[in-house]
This record gives structure tokens, C-alpha cells and sequence, in this order.
């Protein structure tokens, strides 16, 4: 095995297969091997009389470890029509502190695991249903509402996709599923002390009315 700095050769181990045709090596990138940042070099793998039988580069450069947290939440996992819909995220550095060059892209795409219902003759639905940028906040989270006019008139599943991006390329990702409800119709309920209480949604919005029989609702 051979290490190369373009100015010289060096020779590092000869090694024996692990199993026929299966080599495996490492070694430390110490100071004998004269390593310049930011510069390319290759390692051989050759046979006597120095026949090369493969060889690779790599790059030797600095880095730091990324200590940066990036979070996306969302309040609910439904998102109804004629509702603000909302998402908040934050980025912070190992102190918990927000990133003050961070920018959030976001994305959302149709789901296509899930069967759209559709409310129209003809309905499309695009791949990239809407795309967003901004700076993130410096002070606790960026609220992002996601307008209720980029919908289809359809009920169906997107995908949130937001990327975090600082001024030092580092870059972080986080994901949702979210459902739309074009048209919902539900009757729901809560307990009160010892009584129960029914009542009926449409598109998660409480409706005054009475019913009249099973099936039926007056309003």
C-alpha cells in the first residue's frame, strides 16, 4: 500500500488479503506525511513490481463538528380549509442559542401515499405544491403560516420539507406529513364533569344547530 503528496511516494504497509481478492487497511494521517489543507492525495494499491491494481484520492481539509439542533413542529397534523395553518421551527448552536445567520427554506409536496378526494370536476394537484424562504427569527421560534390559497380543491396528504442553511454551509433537515381537508364533516364529543357533550364540525369548526334523527343535522 502506497501513499502519494505528489512531491514523493511512500510506501506504508505491505498487507495480505483478509480473504482471496479482500484487502482492508487503515492508517493515521500523521506529520511524516507532510499533509497541506485543502489539497488532494492518492493511496495505491499495487502488486511487486509495483503494479497498481487501484488507487483513490481524497481530500485532507478542516472541520468541526455540528453541534446545531434544527426543529420543525406543528400544533396539529390535519390542516383544514379556510384555517390558518401554521408551522414553527428553530435553530440553535450547542448552547441552546438561536443561530443568528440562519435561513429556512421550506417546501411542500404532494404525499402520494394516500388517495386524493377530490371536490372539483377536474382537480390537479403539482408535485411542488409551494416553496418559501426566510430568515429565521434570533429570539424563539419562526411562526410560518402556510396560506390556504395554494390548495386544490381536494382533500389529500403534503409533505413539509424545511432546510435550515447558515452563512458556513452547514445544513440541516427536517420533514412533516400533513392531511388537507377540503370538505370535513364530523360529529365529536367531550366529557364534561359526569355529562357528555356532542356536538358537529365542518372542516373542524363547531356548528350551532340541532339534530333532527340519525343522519340529519339542522343548523
Amino acid at each position: 500500500m502506497f501513499f502519494s503528496n505528489y512531491s514523493k511516494r511512500i510506501e506504508l504497509s505491505e498487507i495480505e488479503p483478509y480473504r482471496k481478492g479482500g484487502y482492508s487497511y487503515e492508517f493515521v494521517l500523521h506529520d511524516s506525511l507532510e499533509l497541506l489543507l485543502d489539497q488532494n492525495y492518492k493511496i495505491y494499491l499495487e502488486t511487486r513490481p509495483y503494479k497498481c491494481l487501484l488507487s483513490s484520492s481524497f481530500m485532507f481539509e478542516e472541520y468541526e463538528l455540528i453541534d446545531s439542533k434544527f426543529t420543525l413542529r406543528t400544533p396539529k397534523d390535519t390542516h383544514y380549509k379556510g384555517t390558518p395553518f401554521a408551522i414553527y421551527t428553530k435553530a440553535t448552536d450547542q448552547n441552546d442559542m438561536n443561530l443568528l445567520d440562519a435561513y429556512i427554506e421550506i417546501l411542500i409536496y404532494n404525499n402520494y401515499d394516500k388517495t386524493a378526494e377530490q371536490f372539483a370536476d377536474y382537480t390537479f394537484i403539482p408535485d411542488t405544491i409551494w416553496k418559501y424562504n426566510q430568515k429565521l427569527d434570533v429570539i424563539g421560534e419562526t411562526k410560518i403560516i402556510i396560506p390556504d390559497s395554494i390548495m386544490p380543491p381536494a382533500s389529500f396528504d403534503y409533505e413539509i420539507v424545511a432546510t435550515m442553511k447558515t452563512s458556513d454551509y452547514e445544513v440541516l433537515n427536517e420533514m412533516k406529513i400533513v392531511t388537507y381537508k377540503h370538505s370535513s364533516q364530523e360529529f365529536d364529543y367531550k366529557y364534561t364533569n359526569d355529562s357528555v357533550r356532542f356536538f358537529y364540525k365542518e372542516n373542524d369548526i363547531e356548528k350551532i344547530g340541532y339534530p333532527r334523527k340519525v343522519g340529519q343535522f339542522v343548523s
